[in-house]
């Protein structure tokens, strides 16, 4: 079976962190801009990328991943070194994830003009990207809810 690149897309505070935990923390090499320091992330990002892919090893992409452009490199990184690709679309509804926002620890929460800026950016994937399969991930009453990924008309 090949390896995975799993691609976490949504807004901050969707959920993409904690299902990460939940779901991958334990099988895959987690990769996040919020690791490293805030100077040169997108290249360390890249790093860890490869090296994962390099060793095979199966890999989550635990950031924001708002638009096509952003998640282009690693899918097509992926596909390249044999991988398959497999994204979560996470419920990223300002209206949700400013609240949740404000209840992280201060520490982590972002800015609002930060969560504004990213839905402007945001943009549902598609299979046409090179995903191999898509889900919608909704977060309920403390649980997760993953469902069938239909494209749009």
């Amino acid at each position: 079976m090949a390896a995975e690149l799993v691609v976490l897309v949504g807004l901050q505070a969707s959920g993409k962190s904690s299902f990460c935990a939940e779901r991958f923390s334990a099988t895959h090499v987690v990769v996040s801009k919020d690791d490293f320091p805030a100077r040169k992330r997108e290249v360390r990002q890249r790093r860890a990328l490869e090296a994962a892919f390099g060793m095979q090893k199966d890999v989550v992409l635990d950031n924001t991943n708002p638009s096509r452009g952003e998640r282009l490199w690693a899918l097509e990184r992926a596909r390249a070194a044999g991988y398959r690709s497999v994204g979560y679309y996470f419920e990223s509804r300002l209206a949700v994830c400013i609240p949740r926002n404000v209840a992280r620890p201060i520490g982590v929460r972002v800015p609002e003009i930060a969560l504004a800026a990213t839905a402007a950016r945001l943009e549902r994937p598609s299979l046409k990207e090179g995903f191999d399969r898509l889900f919608y991930v909704c977060l309920r009453e403390g649980a997760f809810e993953v469902a069938p990924w239909h494209e749009d008309p």
